[in-house]
């Protein structure tokens, strides 16, 4: 009985695929055979999915004050040094990325990268006020050609480029974001460097005889150097400006050192950094230091942050960041330190738990600003695994925050020198 069902339902999807084909050949396969047919048919399908990849990023809820209405912000300061996250964010994201590779029967290949992004501010379902959509990658890149070095490519176009962020404040400290060309993993016998042209130009300062205001840079990247237990990378980045209101040139400098466990202590792996900019290259890994309206600006950062394997049911990550930032006659010191702890009670649910000290001091201020802020999320997930997503999130979140502090615009949950709480659903994945 078992054998007559397989193969009458075998029959009728073969007799289903064959009129299909049919319909949709307007008859012109009418005279072959249904095997030349499925095969043409999987030729086609080869073809349209050989080397495309889709991938992505998406966050998604509903964050409520424990007075009854809709929060209105991610909860950001204006410390710039990101935000502690867990379910505080109030916007739906999405980062779509389609990429197409080619490659030749000598091993030669290229690959086109298109990254569309959308955000929505708004409570609506049809949204457009607030809401935007952008092209962020357009760019394509080509590997294993004769007259590269082997293993390298290049690539010319938009993209963002040569990120590093820590995640559970999506502060990104390196984002060389812009448009340009590079060359990449040309490998030494001391390490494998990255070299890239980027650009970014201001449409609103046009200049005669110039065009827009433009910052170039280069960046000049070694990765991997072993040093002790683990690898160091460097990164050298000179800047200029032609007919800049303040700096024409400035210079960025980073070293990182990459550890493959938590510390010396667990498994996992942790991060430290040092970077250093001048002038231009004051933004701290960024492609555009014209924004700094002030004459010869210096900024300096250490952080550090991993993630630890306390056991096979909970992990956690910290951060912790210290900026100081020299402006004319006003010195900035920001401090920014926490942690996030995930406990998993099964593959698919756990207990998330964050805290985030925030901490900025100026000149020019008669008292520092600090925010203190903890979360709690139930979490219904993947598998155990602090990487896992998708996840689906309740939190509660409480925060108190000192005199004068402006929460992403002026917050009504929190109130400047109060505390307050909010609630709420979020969803967050990749793909």
């Amino acid at each position: 009985m078992l054998a007559k069902k397989k193969i009458g339902s075998s029959l009728f999807n073969l007799m289903l695929l064959s009129l299909v084909l049919l319909l949709l050949s307007g008859g012109a396969y009418a005279d072959e055979s249904v095997e030349q047919r499925l095969t043409q048919v999987e030729e086609k399908l080869s073809i349209l999915e050989d080397g495309f990849e889709y991938n992505g990023y998406a966050r998604a809820g509903y964050t409520m004050s424990i007075n009854g209405g809709a929060a209105n912000s991610n909860f950001d300061s204006d410390f710039g040094l990101g935000h502690f996250r867990l379910g505080n964010e109030v916007d739906t994201y999405v980062e779509q990325t389609f990429s197409k590779k080619w490659t030749k029967e000598n091993g030669s290949w290229m690959r086109a990268q298109f990254l569309l992004t959308n955000q929505n501010h708004g409570d609506s379902t049809w949204e457009t006020d607030g809401a935007t959509g952008l092209l962020s990658n357009a760019y394509v890149e080509a590997g294993n050609l004769s007259y590269l070095p082997e293993n390298s490519s290049i690539w010319v176009g938009q993209r963002f480029y040569g990120r590093d962020d820590i995640h559970i404040i999506d502060f990104k400290w390196r984002a060389m974001d812009g448009y340009g060309a590079g060359i990449e993993n040309l490998k030494t016998d001391l390490g494998t460097f990255d070299i890239a042209f980027i650009g970014r130009g201001h449409d609103s300062d046009v200049r005669y005889d110039l065009g827009e205001i433009s910052q170039q840079n280069i960046d000049i990247r070694l990765k991997g150097v072993k040093v002790l237990n683990g690898t160091m990378d460097f990164a050298v980045t000179p800047s200029w400006a032609k007919d800049n209101d303040y700096d024409e040139y400035g210079l960025g400098l980073a070293a990182v050192y990459n550890k493959g466990d938590f510390y010396n202590l667990l498994p996992g792996f942790s991060k430290f950094a040092i970077q250093y900019g001048n002038r231009l290259g004051a933004s701290l890994g960024g492609p555009d230091g014209t924004w700094l309206d002030t004459d010869d600006p210096q900024s300096i950062r250490l952080l550090t942050y991993g993630v630890g394997n306390i056991s096979d049911k909970t992990q956690i990550m910290p951060e912790f960041i210290y900026q100081m930032d020299d402006r004319d006659d006003n010195d900035i010191n920001t401090i920014s330190v926490g942690a996030r702890l995930e406990h998993f009670y099964n593959d698919t649910f756990a207990m998330q738990y964050e805290y985030g000290f925030e901490y900025q001091d100026q000149d020019t201020w008669d008292d520092a600003q600090t925010i203190n802020k903890f979360t709690v999320a139930p979490t219904i997930t993947w598998e155990s695994d602090f990487w896992s997503r998708p996840q689906l999130r309740a939190f509660v979140t409480y925060a108190t925050v000192s005199d004068d502090v402006d929460l992403d615009g002026g917050s009504a949950e929190y109130k400047a020198g109060e505390s307050g709480m909010t609630y709420g659903f979020q969803t967050e994945l990749w793909w």
